[in-house]
């Protein structure tokens, strides 16, 4: 028998007599809810709405309904919410809203009814999608190649698109001059640009954002300086310099890169350079400079560092050891990459040590690696 239908009993054969009505138990609803439709509100909101089941499929007194929302393709709900009901709206039809959904993301949308035995049968899904919205910041922003006119500039697409990306807009003018920016409308395939025309040993401020048919994202900014336009020197000629004289240094947000340098003995109180080489009375030294000074911004050459990393070839008669000793060092100041932020996730970023050939190094805390410290460990 079916839940909730009275059931009329005679007793006798007397008209008069009164006919008790007994109700069967309630039960679970044998059906969903009927004519569910949803209708999408704006990038992370959507309205759904529904008729109570056939009342022939309730078995019972229907408490109220369960909205999930499912990702596409998805077997666990995103959002479960319950909706109650009462007798002035039993039969009537209902409406939920959803909101915090995800922007521009498919959802499937399901709804069933429960009484107090339980709840019932969910409905079909019914398929939508958020709408569109303006997209996040730009992953990474990175410079590579800088020279003194020019520098490349690489970045990664939004980690949340929010939608179909229309572009990149890339802005680029000298630190405080907005009188010279130059901005470029990119494909959303381009990833990368070089500037040229720059001026050499300017900072510069670039801005990179995304754009969807919504408008322009978040806003990345970072900061790049172009190079010297010809390599700083210094030179010791006599090894009791005073150590002021001893130290490769670069001008604000610069370190030290190319560089070259030799060891050896001065002749007639000249530096004798690559002249006297040739019989014995020089070294080249550049690995062992470039091991403790590159990457710096900063380099002091003591007295200890050349004593016992560098030793001269005092036995070779031509090169008598009366001679005064000296070192000369030819070095360029590039832009320290490390201006760029190119480490996330708070690591640390060190243009000393390059094991991937790019300028930098990202030290990174316990729970991140990868060459930008971009992968959750």
């Amino acid at each position: 028998m079916k839940s909730q239908w009275p059931l009329i009993i005679r007793l006798g054969s007397v008209s008069t007599v009164t006919s008790p009505i007994v109700w069967t138990m309630e039960s679970t609803p044998s059906a969903p809810p009927l004519a569910v439709t949803v209708s999408v509100k704006s990038s992370t909101s959507i309205l759904v709405s529904w008729m109570p089941p056939s009342r022939q499929a309730v078995h019972g007194t229907i408490r109220g309904y369960v909205v999930r929302v499912y990702f596409r393709n998805g077997t666990q709900p995103r959002v479960e919410k319950q909706v109650l009901a009462n007798l002035s709206t039993i039969y009537r039809r209902h409406q939920a809203y959803i909101y915090g959904l995800k922007k521009y993301t498919g959802y499937n949308i399901m709804v069933s009814g429960y009484t107090v035995k339980g709840e019932g049968p969910q409905s079909r899904p019914v398929s939508v999608r958020t709408l569109e919205d303006v997209p996040g910041q730009v992953s990474s922003l990175t410079f590579d190649r800088i020279q003194k006119d020019s520098f490349t500039v690489t970045w990664s697409p939004p980690k949340h698109s929010n939608g179909i990306l229309q572009g990149y807009t890339l802005m680029y003018e000298e630190s405080n001059l907005p009188t010279t920016r130059v901005t470029k409308s990119l494909s959303p395939e381009t990833l990368s640009y070089t500037a040229d025309r720059l001026m050499s040993h300017k900072f510069y401020t670039v801005t990179l954002f995304a754009s969807t048919s919504v408008g322009s994202g978040l806003i990345r900014t970072a900061f790049v300086q172009t190079i010297s336009p010809s390599p700083a020197s210094l030179e010791i000629c006599h090894m009791n310099t005073p150590m002021s004289l001893r130290t490769l240094h670069c001008g604000p947000g610069l370190v030290i890169k190319k560089m070259s340098a030799s060891y050896g003995r001065m002749k007639l109180g000249q530096c004798i350079r690559d002249t006297f080489g040739s019989i014995g009375c020089e070294l080249d030294v550049t690995d062992i400079v470039r091991e403790f000074c590159a990457g710096k911004k900063k380099c002091t050459l003591h007295d200890w560092f050349l004593l016992n990393r560098i030793i001269i070839p005092d036995s070779n008669i031509t090169c008598p050891r009366d001679l005064p000793k000296y070192l000369q060092v030819t070095y360029e100041c590039e832009n320290d990459p490390c201006n760029s932020k190119p480490c996330l996730n708070d690591g640390v970023c060190t243009a000393s040590e390059d094991p991937y050939n790019i300028g930098y190094y990202c030290y990174c805390g316990m729970n991140f690696g990868g060459r930008h410290c971009q992968i959750g460990i």
